[in-house]
């Protein structure tokens, strides 16, 4: 073996072009042959290799690499051809075609297992049938999700009405005959109005939510420390109440539309109120990039939330307290979801029982604000201010 390596580029056999007796026409018609089949099947191995760095997503990778392997070993035996017409290197010749054929079986015992999955694959037939079945499943959904919503819409707005006749005559009999009747009786006026408020109050935060639309007309850029000034300015009254410090990092400008954006905070920011501790409330509101969405957190110094509730506070009409001790319907995060999701983005919380919580939420940069990476660049001027 050691005498075959140390003679591998040794040119001491007959040359390839005896065979040929040298006759011209024959030499080029194989050389050509052979320098064109080489040829062809390096540009086959490259577009492979070019294929599969691109999509390195695709569970075939291996079989692409080794494919494009073998390949590039069949062309470098055309090429050995070519050279040994000249050149008597049979020993390199014999060694390229050795490892072309250890290729060559890898690469048919890399097949064999995948036959069943390509037969597997549907025809461009079944797929037309598949699609067209699909699109049918997504249209009778977006109707049917238009319905509810037309529905929710009709049957929130048509109760209010009668609820505030309700409304009205309950606070009427409370203010004409309050003291006139028994204690019992005045008991009972009361519950019935409590009960008159909370259900107007459920049917506009359910009409709220049904007029939330999948596609804001208002979408596009929109500065986040404009939405959480509008927030604010809604809360201003509840911020001086209760002696809050708000407080904000640089915030950026994301993808959104800016009313909704506003809702949002101003929700977070009133759960952030509400839910508080003896001492004055602290709310921090802060950002960071991630990927190409843009990271956003509202922390405060609250109540706090078991962590096995912190899905379930995100679902309609959910309360973990009672309305006497924490008045509110349980559509504030509800909403806040609902908008955020529309969004192409997602919201959660951390948070621990009597040490506050942080509301994450993330929502997209838009296209001219990221970088060849695809991150975000740019925030909004930086403004920190106090609602103490």
């Amino acid at each position: 073996m050691r005498d075959f390596l140390m003679k591998l580029f040794d040119a001491d056999f007959v040359l390839h072009g005896m065979c040929y007796f040298c006759n011209p026409q024959i030499v080029w018609l194989d050389v050509s042959s052979d320098a064109l089949i080489f040829l062809a099947y390096l540009s086959i191995s490259c577009t492979l290799a070019y294929f599969v760095r691109r999509r390195k997503d695709l569970p075939l990778t291996w079989t692409l690499v080794m494919f494009a392997v073998f390949i590039l070993g069949c062309g470098l035996t055309h090429l050995v051809e070519v050279w040994t017409v000249w050149h008597g290197t049979y020993r390199l010749a014999g060694v390229v075609k050795l490892v072309t054929a250890l290729a060559s079986v890898a690469t048919a015992i890399q097949l064999v297992p995948l036959v069943p999955r390509a037969l597997a694959i549907p025809s461009p037939e079944q797929l037309r049938v598949a699609n067209e079945r699909l699109a049918r499943r997504t249209e009778e959904l977006q109707r049917s999700n238009a319905e509810l919503q037309r529905f929710a819409y009709a049957a929130s707005h048509d109760l209010q009405e009668p609820l505030r006749a309700v409304a009205s005559y309950t606070q009427l009999l409370a203010r004409r005959y309050r003291g006139q009747l028994d204690c019992d009786a005045d008991e009972f006026i009361d519950y019935a109005v409590a009960g008159a408020k909370r259900m107007q109050a459920l049917i506009a935060d359910l009409l709220a939510y049904s007029r939330l639309d999948a596609n804001p007309k208002g979408k596009g850029p929109a500065s986040c420390e404009e939405a959480l000034a509008l927030a604010l300015a809604d809360l201003h009254t509840l911020v001086r109440e209760t002696g809050a410090e708000i407080t904000h990092d640089p915030l950026p400008v994301v993808l959104a539309d800016r009313a909704q954006l506003a809702q949002v905070f101003q929700n977070l920011m009133a759960n952030a109120l509400k839910y508080r501790n003896q001492a004055p409330p602290r709310v921090h509101v802060s950002a960071r990039h991630q990927g190409s969405m843009w990271l956003l957190s509202v922390r405060d110094n609250g109540v706090g939330i078991d962590p096995e509730y912190a899905e379930r506070v995100f679902l309609m009409f959910q309360r973990l307290h009672t309305g006497e001790k924490y008045p509110g319907t349980g559509m504030g995060l509800a909403i806040c979801r609902k908008i955020i999701e529309q969004h192409r983005g997602a919201i959660w919380l951390e948070s621990e029982p009597g040490r506050g919580s942080t509301f994450y939420f993330t929502l997209p940069a838009p296209a001219e604000d990221r970088d060849k990476s695809g991150s975000p660049v740019r925030l909004a001027e930086a403004r920190v201010g106090s609602g103490a």
